[in-house]
C-alpha cells in the first residue's frame, strides 16, 4: 500500500511540475520584448527621435508622444484646410507595412489597390482601425502622408490582443469628410 501511495504521490508531483513549467510569456514579458523591438527597429534604421513637431521633417527625424508611445514622421502635410475635426469620416491607404518583432512585411498594405480602409476620427479602434492612424491627423490634413511606429496598445485589435508593434511606412489620408 506505501508503495501505491509513494507511486500515485511521485506521479502527481511529475504533473504538477511538468504543468508548471510552460513555454508560454506573460503579459510583461511581451510588453517588454515588444520595447526592446521598437529599439532595435529604431536602431537598425538610424532612425533620430525628436521630442517637438518641426515645420519639416528630416529624412530619418520621428516625433514620439511619450504618453501613446506612438512615433510619426510626416512625409507630407497635406491640404492642411482640410483636418480632421469630431466624428469625422477619414480613409486612409497604406504601403510598406513591417511587423517589428520578426522584420517581416504583411500584407495589409493597400496604397494603390483595394478600398481604403475607413474610420471615425474620434473613435477610430470602434471601426477597426488602429488608433495610430488618427493621432498624426492633429498635424495632417487630407492627403496628408505619414510614416508610423506603432506600439500594440494603439494598432489594431489583432495587434493588441498578440502584443504586435508595427510599422506603417506610408499611410495616406485620402479623404476626410468633417462632421462635428
Amino acid at each position: 500500500m506505501k508503495k501505491l501511495f509513494y507511486f500515485v504521490s511521485l506521479c502527481i508531483i511529475g504533473i504538477v511540475l511538468g504543468t508548471s513549467c510552460s513555454d508560454n510569456k506573460s503579459y510583461a514579458q511581451l510588453l517588454d520584448e515588444e520595447k526592446k523591438a521598437i529599439k532595435r527597429f529604431i536602431s537598425e534604421n538610424d532612425l533620430k527621435i525628436i521630442n517637438y513637431i518641426p515645420e519639416q521633417f528630416g529624412e530619418k527625424e520621428f516625433y514620439k508622444h511619450d504618453s501613446t508611445g506612438i512615433y510619426f514622421q510626416v512625409v507630407e502635410w497635406g491640404d492642411t484646410s482640410v483636418m480632421a475635426v469630431g466624428r469625422s469620416q477619414v480613409s486612409v491607404r497604406l504601403s510598406d507595412v513591417i511587423y517589428i518583432k520578426d522584420n517581416s512585411k504583411d500584407s495589409i498594405g493597400n496604397l494603390q489597390n483595394s478600398d481604403p480602409l475607413t474610420f471615425t476620427y474620434n473613435n477610430p479602434t470602434n471601426t477597426g482601425a488602429s488608433a495610430a492612424f488618427a493621432f498624426p491627423l492633429k498635424y495632417v490634413g487630407k492627403n496628408g502622408v505619414v510614416r508610423i511606429i506603432a506600439p500594440s496598445k494603439q494598432g489594431f485589435t489583432s495587434d493588441i490582443t498578440s502584443v504586435l508593434p508595427m510599422y506603417y511606412g506610408n499611410v495616406k489620408y485620402t479623404q476626410i469628410i468633417v462632421k462635428n
